[in-house]
């Protein structure tokens, strides 16, 4: 069996699918919604049940773990009414003591896209990637605006992007540029990333999924310093772009370092320099696929497909 752990609505997950349909090969869709039951984990079994329907031994699946948050959500799903009780707290404990366990246990080599943690320290990776030899932009967490001087600066989260409605607008925390004279007078702020702005030339993502990679070069005409503030205006462009192969071996020395074996890293490119922004382990590839045609959504089927016919023959 092969399981992929998603959300519903992924461009990817669906041609994936498409082509295991095509192929016939046994897969079941993990999504929102779904349960994952945890029946029985020793050190050779990992018996769990989807739905109350299918009995599985996880380690004798070949598991894409396309969404890591979704894996963790499907196990409490199966326990949704426990964790509405009064011992809430303590079932959520035993909960994601359950789940790290669960994957810890899992073969790894039947596993895509493993992430223990939903989310990983970016000024970790920034310390990490500086310490392996990767140029980095200078880095400042500050938490007073006395810590600016008069230079031009950028600010991004920490974490994640998100994504805030109301009534009237959208907001969503982009990487925007800012200035000691745009900032309010506040002498005390909530703790905030600045870092140095770096000339652009372009963007660069690089897209890793086990041991093959893609590339890919974007311009856009506009000054913003983040490419996604100008989609909507049809003035960028996505180049096939051949990555020098140390760059690579450093990037997987970075993965190897938190555990990972997928994601899209991030570079400003500017006069035959590379700089390191960040990794995103579940960050969009898609565009890449369409608009420098690469076979990067057929490339992670076969993948899947060969482990698949691995486990099946051992």
């Amino acid at each position: 069996m092969i399981l992929i752990f998603s959300e519903k609505i992924d461009i990817s997950t669906i041609r994936v699918i498409d082509l295991l349909i095509s192929n016939q090969l046994p897969f079941y869709h993990i999504t929102e919604k779904d349960k994952l039951h945890i029946n029985y984990i020793d050190d050779y079994e990992l018996i769990a049940t989807i739905n109350s329907q299918i009995k599985v031994d996880l380690n004798k699946c070949v598991i894409w773990n396309r969404h890591s948050y979704i894996f963790k959500k499907s196990i409490a799903n199966a326990y949704n009414e426990l964790l509405n009780s009064k011992f809430a707290k303590f079932y959520k404990q035993e909960i994601d003591i359950i789940f790290e366990h669960t994957l810890d246990s899992l073969n790894r080599e039947n596993l895509f896209g493993w992430q223990k943690k939903t989310t990983i320290n970016k000024l970790n990776v920034l310390r990490v990637a500086k310490k392996i030899g990767l140029k980095t932009p200078d880095t400042k967490i500050i938490g007073g605006l006395d810590c600016i001087d008069h230079h031009n600066y950028i600010t991004k989260s920490i974490s994640e992007i998100i994504t805030i409605e109301d009534e009237k607008n959208t907001y969503r925390n982009f990487t925007r540029t800012i200035n000691k004279k745009d900032t309010s007078s506040q002498s005390q702020i909530f703790p905030s990333l600045i870092q140095s702005i770096i000339p652009k030339g372009f963007d660069l993502r690089i897209f890793i999924f086990k041991e093959i990679h893609f590339s890919c070069l974007i311009s856009t005409n506009n000054n913003n310093h983040d490419y996604r503030l100008n989609l909507h205006e049809n003035n960028t462009y996505h180049i096939p772009y051949k990555i020098e192969e140390e760059i690579i071996n450093r990037i997987r020395h970075l993965f190897n370092y938190f555990d990972l074996d997928c994601g899209s890293v991030d570079f400003i490119a500017n006069e035959g320099s590379l700089t390191f922004l960040e990794i995103n382990p579940e960050g969009q590839f898609n565009f890449m696929e369409q608009h420098c045609n690469y076979p990067i959504n057929e490339s992670i089927f076969k993948l899947i497909q060969q482990q698949y016919a691995t486990l099946n023959l051992s």
